[in-house]
């Protein structure tokens, strides 16, 4: 599929894609972690805030504790007073210290019997005193803000009497959990603040401060983290001292909290009571969504004691700005995308110009008008600069290559032509030499068969030797016919002695011909070999090069072939040609004989009468003379014969050699119109 498509979009179809996944997987990677980042950093906030507002709401009872320990000073400092003074001295100071703090409800102080000037005894059942005369006043204010004071109570009951018995047994200083105490008839929630009084270590008594829970209340019903979350804030004990519903205060959390932690209350309550920073999202009546809770533990300075302020806050408020920052990165991934694919183009576009160049190049070569003398523009010195130079070179070497083929055609076209004209003139002249031939069999006929007649009128030469002088006119006659004969046949075998000679002749211009035809055939057969070489260098683009350089190579090995035939049949067609002018020349040399012979005849035939033993012995003579000549005269024809069949066979050379030469010329025009469909 791929294979279908532009370089351009090659690139966009695999590096986009692969662009985006990184891009999301990085995006991904760095949402989630702006995200638990941002949250992480959400959360440690809320929980420094918690920890802010905790100190900030506490610092009123760790405050009052300082004060109070300034007051259990004083009271170590009681014998500075006389002991019958004393109590008055204190109940006065604990009045003043009422009276200069509005934030308390209660000041008071409870010693142990005796402990506090030994005089326990003169107080049995006195005003702010019960039966045991232990020092044990508590000053409070009424409901008009009037400072009352009476006796405490239930200081040695369990329970109730922990304000006194806690710091007791622990020797520290001691914050109780909020407890309702009526004031004016109704339920206030309150708490309080002990600190012992030690003397060498040893337990003397407390002091210790009463004050509203209301004011923290308030205090911890201003606290809003990221505007819309809520706060509550818990004892050690999960005692809730404030919270959001009014309706929970005073009590434990483990009975109330269950609506709103759900499955993580417990783990909120084990937070709680041992102090530990607590954290968890979970589904809550609060708000929509996921709700962020945490607790953080405040510790009360010198107490041992930790409270504990609660915040819950909606998750969305949470990752308010982290999911903000993810919006930010996921627009910057996208304007990024945006940017790296316009820069795919622009580089992909950059890459494929210069190759789209080259391909509509070789295209127009390939398929087009064959223009070699293109070439393409270099620029630079990269991959794509390096392949145009290389196209170029090409371009070159395969211009000069058909440039040359071009000429190289042109010169077979004109050999083609000069032979074809030479094939046409050695036809031409071999039909000639056949002609003659024939004419030459034909006069050779025609002397066998006066040879033959010759023998039988030296026959009847013979036969009439009886009758002598009757027979001289006739012998005269027979004389003159014979040497008129013998005259024709000597004419004969020169006209055949000049016909051999102009054969003999023809044969070597044949030969030259052939030669001439063998080294066309050569220069051809190397010519079709070089354009095959270059062809094959040309790779798929010079396949109709190799085709044509084949079939030129072909046919010059069968001119080669042909031409060798022919020189074979004219080499021994000369051969044979020498040999029968030798015997025309022996045959004329011969019949030149016979005629000074069939002269001396006619001088002597007059004395033929007076001769007449010897004419018998002459025609004798005559007779052998004629057969040798018949013999020799068909041996002659033999040769003609032979001749003419070479004649023929050189008659059928030059045929072949005119149409080899006509499929040459046919095979250059074709090369020739082949290499015209480029532009050199």
């Amino acid at each position: 599929m791929l294979n279908s498509l532009s370089m351009t979009r090659k690139l966009m179809v695999t590096l986009v894609p692969l662009i985006m996944i990184a891009l999301l997987v990085i995006t991904l990677l760095l949402n989630t972690e702006v995200k638990d980042t941002s949250s992480r950093q959400a959360i440690d906030a809320a929980h420094l805030l918690a920890t802010e507002e905790g100190n900030h709401v506490l610092s009123q009872l760790n405050y009052e504790l300082q004060q109070l320990k300034g007051l259990a000073s004083v009271a170590r400092s009681r014998t500075l007073v006389p002991a019958k003074q004393r109590r008055q001295h204190f109940d006065a100071l604990l009045k003043q210290y009422l009276q200069d703090r509005p934030a308390l409800i209660g000041s008071w102080t409870l010693w142990e019997p005796d402990a506090f000037d030994g005089l326990d005894d003169n107080y049995r059942n006195t005003a702010t005193h019960d039966a045991s005369g232990r020092y044990i006043p508590y000053w409070y204010r009424d409901g008009q803000g009037n400072i009352q004071s009476e006796a405490l109570v239930d200081y040695e009951s369990p329970g109730a009497g922990d304000y006194y018995q806690l710091s007791k047994e622990s020797l520290k200083a001691t914050i109780l959990d909020p407890y309702f105490y009526e004031i004016d008839g109704r339920p206030r929630l309150i708490t309080s603040i002990v600190v012992p009084v030690l003397e060498n270590g040893r337990f003397k008594g407390v002091v210790g401060v009463d004050l509203l829970v209301e004011e923290i209340q308030k205090q911890v019903s201003k606290i809003h983290p990221y505007d819309s979350g809520v706060a509550a804030l818990f004892t050690n004990n999960a005692v809730i001292v404030a919270h959001p519903d009014e309706k929970r205060l005073g009590k434990n959390a483990e009975q109330t909290e269950g609506d709103i932690s759900g499955e993580a209350l417990p783990a909120l309550l084990q937070s709680i009571r041992s102090g530990n920073a607590f954290e968890t999202v979970t589904e809550t009546p609060l708000f929509e969504g996921k709700t962020l809770i945490l607790n953080d533990s405040i510790a009360l300075s010198d107490t041992g004691y930790h409270w504990n302020l609660a915040v819950a806050v909606p998750m969305s408020k949470v990752t308010e700005e982290a999911d903000l920052l993810v919006r930010h990165i996921l627009i910057i991934c996208l304007v990024s995308l945006a940017a790296l694919i316009m820069m795919i183009i622009v580089v992909a576009r950059n890459i494929s110009s210069p190759l789209s160049h080259l391909a509509k190049a070789l295209n127009d070569i390939a398929h087009g008008d064959g223009d070699l003398t293109r070439r393409l523009d270099v620029k630079g010195s990269d991959e794509v600069a390096t392949l145009s130079q290389s196209f170029n070179t090409f371009a070159e070497r395969i211009r000069s290559l058909v440039s040359d083929i071009a000429q190289r055609s042109e010169q077979i076209s004109a050999i083609s032509v000069q032979l074809e004209g030479h094939s046409q003139g050695s036809r031409d002249d071999a039909q000639q030499q056949s002609h003659e031939v024939e004419m030459v069999a034909s006069a050779m006929n025609q002397m066998s068969a006066t040879v033959s007649e010759v023998a039988n009128n030296a026959q009847h030469a013979s036969d009439s030797t009886r009758i002598g002088d009757q027979q001289v006119s006739n012998g005269q006659k027979i004389i003159d016919s014979v040497v008129h004969s013998i005259r024709q046949q000597a004419d004969d075998l020169k006209t055949a002695a000049k016909a051999i000679s102009a054969l003999e002749q023809g044969s070597q211009e044949i030969g030259d011909v052939i030669n001439v035809i063998r080294e066309i055939a050569d220069q051809t057969n190397l010519l079709a070999l070089n354009a095959a070489i270059e062809a094959a260098r040309a790779g798929e683009h010079g396949r109709g090069f190799a085709v044509v350089a084949d079939e030129v190579r072909t046919l010059a090995n069968r001119t080669h072939s042909s031409t060798q035939e022919i020189e074979n049949t004219i080499a021994n067609l000369q051969q044979q040609t020498e040999t029968a002018v030798h015997q025309m020349n022996l045959s004329q040399q011969r019949s030149e004989a016979s005629v000074n012979d069939v002269e001396k005849a006619r001088e002597v035939l007059e004395q033929i009468s007076d001769e007449m033993k010897q004419i018998s012995g002459m025609n004798l003579q005559i007779a052998s003379a004629t057969e040798q000549q018949s013999a020799t005269a068909e041996e002659l024809l033999r040769n003609v014969q032979q001749i003419s069949s070479v004649a023929d066979r050189a008659l059928q050379g030059a045929s072949e050699t005119a149409d080899s030469s006509e499929q040459l010329r046919s095979v250059s025009m074709y090369l020739t119109e082949s290499v015209k469909r480029f532009k050199y």
